[in-house]
């Protein structure tokens, strides 16, 4: 199936809702404080935003080269004006080099992947390491099915998290998982589960980070 990205140039920087809402929580200032903190030279970004950690970033560690990838021209030339290397292609064909980044960072970008699968086994491709963020799963419905959402023209996949778990493990070594919230909290993921278990779609404002390796 051949994707319409159009939807995600209909966006005015400075006046995206989701983006605003969400421009101090605290999964972004969790990323810019592991980021800071490591050894990490060469970081790729994957789905631009407004490149709010990259900003952060860059203040506090002007030696990290910082590249976002991006399907939409209007966010890529923000990324340019802002002094980053914006380069455009999807995340499951990126067209980097084998091994070419430390780290590559997805925030609420995996769960538009046409192909988890193929984009899992791109991301060990190009990088050492992950750090990814999403806001949207199930947990005991869903195939890790994608499915095109034809009149907004972009696609979203539902998928169990379980199953999502397995496959970057079939990739990659997790060596980090909780979620941040709303309030400003950091949580467990299994005392998270464990409390409650009986929900199958979330999206509150919470957002699970996977950190780790891959293979």
């Amino acid at each position: 199936m051949d994707y319409d990205y159009n939807k995600w140039n209909n966006y005015e920087i400075g006046n995206v809702v989701w983006i605003n809402a969400r421009k101090e929580h605290l999964s972004k200032i969790k990323f810019v404080e592991y980021i800071v903190s490591s050894n990490y030279k060469n970081i790729l970004e994957i789905g631009a935003g407004e490149v709010i950690e990259g900003q952060q970033i860059r203040k506090q560690r002007s030696d990290i080269k910082y590249t976002v990838l991006d399907v939409s021209d209007t966010f890529l030339r923000n990324v340019r004006e802002l002094g980053f290397i914006g380069v455009k292609g999807e995340m499951h064909n990126t067209g980097f080099k084998d091994k070419e980044f430390d780290l590559v960072y997805l925030a609420s970008v995996i769960e538009h992947s046409p192909d988890l699968e193929k984009t899992f086994r791109e991301l060990q491709r190009i990088s050492s390491s992950f750090y990814i963020t999403m806001f949207k799963w199930k947990m005991k419905t869903g195939n890790l099915e994608p499915k095109y959402i034809k009149h907004r023209k972009y696609f979203s996949t539902v998928f169990n998290i379980n199953q999502l778990f397995d496959l970057v493990r079939k990739y990659g070594i997790i060596d980090e998982l909780f979620l941040c919230t709303l309030k400003g909290n950091v949580v467990d993921y299994d005392h998270y589960i464990k409390k409650f278990s009986k929900i199958d779609s979330h999206r509150n404002g919470n957002y699970l980070s996977m950190i780790g390796r891959f293979k």
